[in-house]
């Protein structure tokens, strides 16, 4: 990875706190099964995805580079930040199956097929990254 485009960012991370004691105006999302990934795409550049720890895993998800680009491929460099699942038969967030994607760095056919992996975006920045 090289050139300014493909700089990453830190994620700002949850801290700890008291619940609002009313809902009035907050917003609250299901929790995946999954986690946390951020992805460069766009801007001429190639794809990078990378964990909040800044580990570059771009080869480890091959078909979620590649679906990001076909969306947003031919814009300007956006950046997101969401939550990749790998899904069991029934099409279901399965953390187990998952576990089997992490820490590998070419996934095979067969793994990618037994532990299909899908990115749920929770928000994009467009800029320069």
């Amino acid at each position: 990875m090289s050139g300014a485009g493909n700089r990453l960012i830190t994620p700002m991370l949850a801290t700890p706190g008291e619940p609002p004691v009313e809902m009035d105006g907050w917003a609250a999302e299901m929790k995946y099964d999954g986690f946390r990934l951020l992805a460069g795409v766009g801007g001429g550049a190639h794809p990078v995805l990378w964990t909040r720890n800044l580990n570059v895993v771009t080869s480890s998800y091959p078909e979620v580079a590649d679906a990001l680009t076909s969306v947003f491929g031919g814009r300007g460099r956006i950046v997101l930040d969401g939550e990749v699942v790998a899904l069991s038969s029934g099409g279901r967030p399965s953390f187990a199956r998952l576990q089997k994607r992490m820490n590998t760095l070419r996934p095979t056919t067969a793994l990618r097929r037994q532990a299909p992996s899908c990115r749920s975006t929770c928000s994009g920045s467009t800029g320069t990254t």
